[in-house]
């Protein structure tokens, strides 16, 4: 049902030192520090150090979880370009916890910039599938804009190893089957990056999918 699928790759945004007032004043440029893997300062190394933080603070408050690069001379590492997504993140030590950020952002009691804000959700046993698919299809359909990225790691009813969910706005890639657990932690984890969403709505219908098969929830 789910093997076959290509690969998600994660995303790296590229913003210029000097351009926190430009990142203040246009919503596209915000929605793509908000949504991306990692993200890079360039020209670090002829602006003004007061630009260069400025920037760094407005760029961590959208987002929490992505790490902040400064590009010298414009010599950028082609790591940091390329290979930011769930199947290398896998391999690292942390695994899951690296590129989901759900650890990160509930220790920030879920600080985010006001227009946007990450609801992390969770289930301690497996999940029935078609009822996932239409839950977050109904997401999709019923706020469209305001669902900007959604990634997760899923206990799925007869899968051996997790299934990994993910996608931006109205681009979702197939579901992707991994091999094995990368530890004892079998959760479903669920990140949702969302502009003016209403939170509560979100985590009461979760809570009210999974009660269906009397599952465990929380949100983390």
């Amino acid at each position: 049902m789910l093997r076959g699928a290509r690969r998600p790759l994660g995303d790296a945004a590229t913003y210029a030192a000097n351009a926190a007032a430009s990142l203040a004043q246009h919503w596209e440029a915000r929605k793509q520090a908000a949504i991306a893997d990692r993200l890079l300062i360039t020209k670090s190394d002829i602006a003004a150090g007061d630009g260069i933080e400025e920037l760094t603070g407005s760029l961590r408050q959208l987002n929490p979880v992505a790490p902040i690069h400064r590009v010298l001379h414009g010599d950028i590492e082609p790591g940091l370009l390329f290979g930011a997504g769930i199947i290398d993140s896998a391999r690292q030590s942390r695994g899951f916890s690296e590129w989901l950020g759900d650890g990160i952002i509930a220790a920030a009691d879920h600080a985010h910039h006001h227009e946007v804000e990450s609801v992390c959700l969770a289930a301690d046993m497996p999940l029935d599938w078609a009822r996932f698919h239409d839950w977050l299809g109904g997401l999709r359909l019923a706020f469209g804009e305001k669902l900007l990225r959604v990634k997760g790691v899923l206990n799925i009813v007869g899968e051996d190893g997790p299934i990994v969910v993910h996608g931006v706005q109205h681009i979702f890639h197939p579901p992707v089957s991994l091999p094995r657990w990368p530890d004892d932690d079998r959760r479903s984890r669920l990140v949702l990056i969302t502009r003016t969403l209403d939170r509560q709505f979100v985590e009461e219908s979760w809570h009210t999918i999974c009660a269906h098969d009397g599952l465990s929830t929380r949100s983390p």
